[in-house]
């Protein structure tokens, strides 16, 4: 092979190398939308899921220092915040630390809190799947909810139960044998949905008044169950169905009144960066931006006459995303 061969050859091969080159690293940059987006990327827009939020590293202002006291010390409570204040979260939250422990909260108050190493069985229900125009209906579909539930629990002998069932009030008898077995931790999301979604019809109105007090009533009276949590918007009847037993209400409790919600101070520090990003997004002044969030801003009146101000989770991570 000749000289003039050998480096026509080689010429190629460094021409073919820095190509290839090229192309890896033309495909390798990341464009730079993705980089401007990066906010909005770390914001939980919608979402109340915890194990998402630490999947994809979303922002959380972190409130676990309380919960331990919650649940040593309070153990079956009631908690009616406005919608978007994070009790769906708070729901997950808990749901994902008496299953698996401390695990997914690396980074938080909780981590080096939480002496319990026992695991639960977590029965968790959304009230807002409970419906039914009439009561045989909305009994029905309570039943559903709960055989739902505890086969998620790990109890799959309870859909059995629901064959053997014939009523409602039967199908809770049978469960709550297994809460005598097991420790158990209810945690009970939109209490109050199957009230709110029923004014103006009388007849399903009283459907979810007698299906919910009926359910509340065997729930209050449940014998060794480790923890309940039921959340809603309003306190509308919660003294005579919710709180009518063990369940105590601390929506007015000053020490957890900050448990939901963005505190003035929590705004500042975690949301300081987003907020610049949408005034340079949308060509305003930061001030502008903070005038506009204080429409996500509420009021929540607590024991002894006091009131904190808090800013609505859900309503500001819309406000400051593209």
């Amino acid at each position: 092979m000749t000289t003039d061969v050998l480096l026509i050859l080689g010429a190629i091969f460094v021409w073919a190398a820095a190509a290839l080159l090229g192309v890896i690293c033309f495909f390798s940059k990341k464009p730079k939308s993705s980089q401007s987006q990066s906010h909005a990327q770390l914001l939980p827009v919608g979402i109340a899921d915890w194990e998402d939020i630490v999947d994809y590293k979303m922002l959380y202002v972190d409130k676990t220092s309380l919960f331990n006291s919650l649940i040593t010390t309070k153990r079956k409570v009631f908690l009616a915040r406005p919608q978007g204040m994070g009790k769906s979260l708070l729901c997950s939250m808990l749901a994902d630390l008496f299953v698996n422990g401390t695990s997914d909260f690396k980074h938080t108050a909780i981590c080096d809190n939480w002496p319990d190493q026992n695991r639960y069985q977590v029965i968790r229900l959304s009230f807002g799947g409970l419906g039914g125009h009439d009561e045989i209906m909305m009994r029905n579909s309570l039943k559903g909810l709960l055989v739902e539930a505890y086969v998620s629990a790990g109890f799959a002998q309870v859909k059995n139960m629901e064959y053997a069932a014939t009523t409602l009030n039967r199908l809770l008898g049978h469960l709550s044998s297994i809460s005598l077995k097991n420790r158990l931790v209810f945690l009970i999301d939109d209490w109050d949905y199957p009230l709110t979604a029923s004014y103006g019809y009388p007849v399903r109105y009283q459907a979810a008044l007698d299906v919910l007090s009926e359910f509340y009533t065997w729930l209050n009276h449940l014998e060794h169950v480790c923890f309940i949590l039921v959340t809603g918007k309003t306190h509308e009847l919660s003294s005579q169905l919710v709180t009518c037993g063990d369940i105590r209400d601390i929506s007015a409790d000053p020490e957890y009144a900050t448990l939901l919600g963005l505190t003035p101070e929590e705004l500042e520090s975690n949301y300081a960066p987003f907020i610049e990003a949408a005034a340079q997004r949308r060509g305003e002044s930061v001030e502008a931006v903070r005038a506009a969030l204080e429409a996500c801003a509420c009021e929540v009146s607590l024991d002894g006459g006091a009131k904190v101000k808090l800013y609505n989770p859900r309503a500001v991570s819309r406000l400051l995303a593209p």
